[in-house]
């Protein structure tokens, strides 16, 4: 798309001020794709839930990598791990539901955001409610992770092996590059 032909209108002040919703407006006109534009969308609307530390679980319970964003306090990613298997382990055989079920845990101003793959799960630490655009974001995130690196997910061990792609994920989640 072409917009080599659209300019903003002057302001009725006439001094050639512009008007800042013609201005938000050109702003979606920039990305070249769909794709693109839907990734825009979603970090737009974020900005007051993002997350703070991320973590990579294997299935097993196994932390594989977490990423904190400066100046907050590091979470124990054992600890978060127990606390997810012994929460899905209470959800599955006490209240028989399915096992990987638990999506979402909040404490005081806290959430924890739990979103399971055929292999991982990502956990997701932050401040208020979550969207559902951040809810997308960590499906894709996991779908896409797992759909690159497949079969070298299934172990513990092998998937340790994989901490910087894994780690390179994490810092997308918590600091999107528009």
């Amino acid at each position: 798309m072409s917009t080599s032909g659209l300019r903003p209108k002057a302001s009725s002040a006439g001094r050639g001020a512009r008007n800042p919703q013609e201005r938000s407006r050109l702003l979606f006109l920039a990305p070249a794709d769909t794709q693109s534009l839907a990734a825009t969308m979603r970090r737009l609307a974020l900005p007051h839930s993002r997350p703070f530390a991320a973590i990579w679980l294997h299935n097993s319970g196994q932390p594989l990598a977490q990423l904190v964003l400066p100046g907050e306090a590091a979470p124990d990613p054992v600890g978060i791990g127990d606390l997810w298997k012994a929460l899905d382990h209470v959800l599955a055989v006490w209240l028989k539901s399915d096992s990987g079920s638990l999506r979402e845990l909040q404490h005081g101003e806290f959430s924890f955001l739990f979103e399971r793959g055929h292999h991982l799960t990502l956990v997701v630490l932050l401040r208020g409610r979550p969207t559902e655009g951040l809810r997308s974001e960590l499906r894709n995130a996991v779908r896409g992770f797992e759909a690159r690196h497949g079969e070298r997910l299934d172990t513990a061990e092998s998937a340790g092996s994989l901490a910087e792609s894994a780690l390179a994920t994490l810092d997308d989640v918590l600091s999107p590059r528009i």
